[in-house]
């Protein structure tokens, strides 16, 4: 997806994307993985130290292999840009049912303005894609009067995780 998000972003006004790539922040916070190690002490989590350390060889991996196999890869710096945005704003979307009604799996989306609302753990908004309209949507576990405020559940341990970062 932070791929995808990247080649949408070089097409500049070509890309259908274009105005949702325009809302997001174009300096984000960069993702814990590429902190210093002086900064991972500073945590004072171990446990979790390790598993910065875990992500940041990941990262560093695939960082090379896009290196290799692309003609002109992306700077380094958008690479972790396109990761920060994924990271704080992807969500993931109940597959529903194909035509056959076969259940289909859970994927993660860039859902255009839903990344903008506000979290509250008491609520079950669900996010769902419509087969036959094409398209993803929201759903509110109850009726909402014009203009009240749509909120989303991150989930109760959602900001505990590492790679997890609300940006607005």
């Amino acid at each position: 997806m932070a791929l995808k998000l990247l080649y949408e972003k070089q097409l500049g006004p070509h890309s259908a994307w274009g105005p949702y790539i325009d809302s997001l922040p174009r300096n984000l916070p960069l993702p814990a993985h590429t902190f210093s190690a002086a900064e991972l002490e500073e945590l004072h989590d171990p446990h979790l130290i390790s598993a910065i350390w875990g992500e940041r060889q990941f990262w560093e991996e695939k960082w090379q292999e896009l290196s290799v196999a692309m003609p002109s890869p992306p700077a380094r710096k958008d690479f972790h840009w396109s990761l920060s945005c994924v990271t704080s704003r992807a969500f993931s979307v109940n597959g529903g049912k194909d035509d056959a009604g076969r259940v289909l799996p859970c994927t993660q989306v860039m859902f255009p303005l839903a990344d903008m609302l506000n979290h509250d753990d008491r609520v079950g908004t669900k996010f769902c894609f419509d087969h036959k309209k094409q398209r993803f949507e929201l759903y509110a576990p109850c009726s909402k009067l014009s203009g009240e405020e749509i909120v989303h559940s991150y989930g109760s341990k959602a900001f505990s995780k590492v790679n997890f970062a609300t940006v607005c």
